[in-house]
């Protein structure tokens, strides 16, 4: 049994520490050092779930054992391992403390997620279930990924619910009912008929790449103030309501990513350093913005169109990243493909050659009326270099585009764009030639 002493500070970087908007019965509860038995230990809980019927609906709990190991979870003889766990939270109802447990159910490729409402029998479980399970990941994740103890302690707190609360909308595939309760987090939008049920009747996803259950579109429609959701299988319309502003900003501020890195540690840690140097640029460039301060549209798009508003609604759209992404994606998809890549070495020598041999024509893209805060310009100014080098041949005017390109971009301050023109010519070029071939 470990001490308080040895429980506290940087001792136990994996233990839970309360948010702000935290209840204060959570933020009481775990401000306070406590200690814990060592792993494996199981708790009896209670499985929290709502009895619905015609005039009632009545809260019951069942009986369930929590096991915790150094490598996986067990719930009531369900075995998850480490990377199946999403999240574990506290909560409050009726001033009493709850966890909640989120996890990965079905196939890695098109995982569903499955939520566990546990009613611990007292404070000290509560604590205790939630830090052991917190530190089991925490001690995986270092040994898998040998990666800095504060990194791993931000990969244990990466994902988490940013909003949940029953809200009015309605969902083209699920026309009828017109109230469900949502819990929206990084990865994906849920939308339950009760807080208690497990498995959701719908999950929108947000990742970049396509599926049918991926957001494509989020528009904000002027007239009405709803908010509009698009994927392939469905459509959801959240309606405007006492709680569409709180909804609205958790939306806005969520933004697209791979869905390698939520199932995946390596690739979440490997996510986690790359966005510590974009910090890292971004303060030393002194743009201090928030980089999460706009919502992707183009989650699962593998065509250049830039989703753009219509005259019913506002997008809350990419401004950078998504383009530059595609790119990426598409040379390393294409790598390895010998044809592909053996023609690459081929134009790769004739735009050494022009470059070595100072052939590069003046840009005109300055008197262009370019915006350089613009995504759409910058998407038209990568289909013109595009243009001169795949369908015209064209090396020399394609590297004159692109030197107009840094010249008019130069002056916008995101990390995405930034971090794209430190690249030199002949890897942007490669870039859009692979981009060419997908």
């Amino acid at each position: 049994m470990a001490s308080a002493d040895e429980e506290s500070g940087t001792n136990s970087p994996w233990a839970y520490k309360s948010q702000p908007h935290d209840h204060p019965l959570v933020k009481e509860l775990f401000d306070r050092h406590q200690n814990y038995p060592p792993l494996p230990v199981s708790f009896n809980v209670g499985l929290v779930s709502m009895d619905t019927n015609e005039t009632a609906r009545d809260i019951k709990t069942e009986n369930i054992e929590v096991e915790i190991a150094t490598d996986s979870v067990t719930l009531s003889g369900n075995v998850v391992r480490l990377n199946q766990v999403r999240y574990v939270v506290p909560f409050v109802m009726d001033n009493a403390p709850f966890i909640l447990i989120s996890i990965y159910s079905g196939k890695h490729d098109a995982p569903s997620c499955l939520f566990y409402n546990i009613k611990p029998e007292d404070q000290f479980q509560t604590v205790a279930i939630l830090n052991l399970m917190r530190k089991a990941k925490y001690d995986e994740i270092m040994k898998e990924c040998k990666c800095d103890s504060d990194i791993a302690v931000t990969a244990v707190d990466f994902n988490r619910p940013r909003f949940s609360d029953y809200i009015n909308c309605s969902v083209t595939s699920r026309p009828a009912r017109n109230t469900f309760y949502i819990r929206v987090d990084k990865e994906c939008m849920s939308f339950f008929p009760d807080q208690f049920q497990s498995k959701p009747e719908l999950e929108l996803f947000f990742w970049k790449e396509a599926g049918d259950l991926v957001v494509n579109r989020v528009l904000l429609v002027n007239d009405t103030k709803d908010i509009k959701f698009e994927s392939n299988n469905t459509t959801v319309l959240v309606n405007n309501q006492e709680k569409i502003d709180e909804f609205k900003q958790v939306i806005v501020n969520n933004r697209s990513r791979t869905k390698q890195i939520y199932q995946d540690h390596g690739a979440l840690v490997r996510h986690l350093v790359d966005s510590a140097d974009d910090r890292a640029i971004r303060s030393t460039s002194g743009d201090s913005r928030n980089p999460s301060a706009t919502f992707h549209t183009t989650y699962g798009s593998e065509n250049w169109e830039n989703e753009l508003s219509t005259s019913r609604g506002t997008s809350f759209k990419d401004d950078f990243a998504d383009i530059i992404d595609r790119l990426n994606c598409a040379e390393s998809t294409l790598t390895g493909n010998e044809t592909v890549s053996l023609e690459w070495i081929v134009v790769c020598d004739d735009i050494k050659d022009i470059i070595t041999s100072d052939l590069v024509p003046p840009s005109e893209f300055q008197s262009a009326g370019l915006d350089p805060d613009d995504p759409e310009h910058f998407r038209r100014c990568l289909e013109a270099v595009e243009e001169k080098m795949m369908k015209e041949q064209r090396y020399d005017i394609a590297l004159s585009h692109l030197k107009g390109m840094r010249d008019v971009f130069a002056a916008n301050t995101k990390p995405s764009v930034k971090s794209f023109f430190r690249k030199d010519d002949l890897d942007i070029l490669k870039m859009v030639y692979y981009r060419s071939w997908s």
